[in-house]
């Protein structure tokens, strides 16, 4: 699902109240809910989410010595190191 589906104009909130990242996207899931065709709070929550948790992968991903690390690491829990260092970095 793409968040084009779930998007309209009245959804757009220019005047956020939430003060951290997990009270904007639940400010968000509210607002995208009614438009959602159907889909409740709880999983309008989950997709903006998921495509959080996603994007941060992708951020990690696009460093090219991070991935060169990855792939000569020698092992599961190399690979685990690696990703909770970058994980720190953002």
């Amino acid at each position: 699902m793409k968040i084009i589906d779930l998007l309209a104009p009245n959804c757009i909130l220019p005047n956020l109240q939430a003060t951290n990242k997990k009270a904007v996207l639940e400010e968000l899931a509210e607002s995208l809910t009614p438009e959602s065709g159907g889909l409740s709070l709880q999983t309008v929550m989950e997709v903006l989410l998921d495509r959080e948790r996603l994007a941060k992968i992708s951020r990690m991903l696009m460093s090219q010595p991070f991935r060169d690390n990855l792939m000569q690491a020698k092992g599961a829990e190399e690979i685990y190191r690696l990703i909770a260092e970058r994980d720190a970095e953002f």
